[in-house]
């Protein structure tokens, strides 16, 4: 559970600052047409994954984070000591 609200914080922070807004743009392609978008066919600010419960915005901003129906990966090592 920790590991999921450090991805989020992180994709909040990229969010904010601006980075990863390449990676960020590829996943929501993604996530627009996907059956568990909350806000169907459009991303908004409150549109989050029904299968995680994620917002769309700040998990697609999160290098670590992966989708839960494995649509797209992690696009960096989890693995942090």
């Amino acid at each position: 559970m920790l590991k999921k609200i450090k991805e989020i914080a992180q994709g909040y922070y990229n969010l904010f600052t601006g980075n990863e807004e390449e990676l960020m743009n590829n996943r929501l392609e993604i996530c627009t047409v996907c059956e568990y978008n909350s806000t169907p066919n459009e991303i908004t600010n409150v549109s989050y994954c029904k299968s995680c419960g994620c917002g769309l915005k700040a998990k697609a901003a999160s290098p670590d984070s992966s989708c839960p129906k494995g649509y797209w990966n992690a696009h960096r090592s989890t693995n942090k000591s």
